[in-house]
């Protein structure tokens, strides 16, 4: 059930960042946050903005924050709101490819298991 389940942790421009690969249902939030830019000129930033939301356990050592009262949204969509007012596009751009490298990873290794 662990399967799948890796992180990274990586430093770029004097900051550190940890990442995780997603459970499915933040997969699907990702998918329902992002889906209000749909058909939109951001939607493909949206989609990345919310990726990285889900994904980024720490920066610098240091949980992303969450609010301290209920809001009714998900954890994924209060996520995703902070790094889209805080965070700019570069830093959401690097965030997203280390996501993806370790997204390759995980094929990589379910596809060596397979094979053994």
């Amino acid at each position: 059930l662990y399967i799948g389940k890796l992180s990274d942790t990586f430093d770029w421009l004097g900051h550190r960042f940890v990442i995780r690969t997603l459970v499915t249902d933040e997969v699907l939030e990702v998918g329902l946050v992002s889906s209000r830019y749909t058909g939109s000129a951001g939607e493909s930033w949206a989609y990345m903005t919310a990726t990285v939301a889900a994904c980024l356990v720490t920066i610098d050592g240091q949980p992303l924050p969450f609010p301290i009262i209920d809001t009714g949204a998900s954890q994924v969509e209060q996520r995703f709101n902070w790094v889209r007012q805080r965070m700019y596009q570069p830093a959401i751009e690097k965030i997203y490819e280390r996501f993806l490298v370790l997204q390759t990873k995980v094929d990589s290794v379910i596809e060596a298991m397979g094979k053994a």
